[in-house]
């Protein structure tokens, strides 16, 4: 649960995912199964991808609400999808939810 208001908080500005340690290393480069990326991936890091797939998972698990806005910038989902020029994110969101 707490990885999940991490994502959440660090949506806008990604300050906590690209912090380095004493050994200047980010958190996700001592991850050796891409389980760290999906853990903490968000439906805005999804959008603007372009990844549907993905975005639609964490919508069907409950993870996050279509309609939930980053902390500060209160940005959407479709926000974000838009400003990234993803068009096929903007359809899904759009028609399927």
């Amino acid at each position: 649960m707490i990885d999940l208001l991490v994502s959440k908080i660090d949506a806008d500005k990604g300050e906590m995912r690209s912090m380095k340690d004493a050994k200047g290393k980010k958190p996700d480069q001592y991850d050796q199964s891409s389980q760290y990326t999906e853990l903490f991936s968000t439906i805005w890091d999804h959008a603007k991808d372009g990844n549907v797939r993905k975005l639609k998972a964490c919508l069907d698990q409950g993870r996050f609400e279509v309609d939930q806005q980053t902390p500060y910038l209160k940005n959407t989902a479709l926000h974000i999808a838009v400003k990234s020029l993803q068009l096929d994110v903007v359809k899904t969101l759009i028609y399927e939810y």
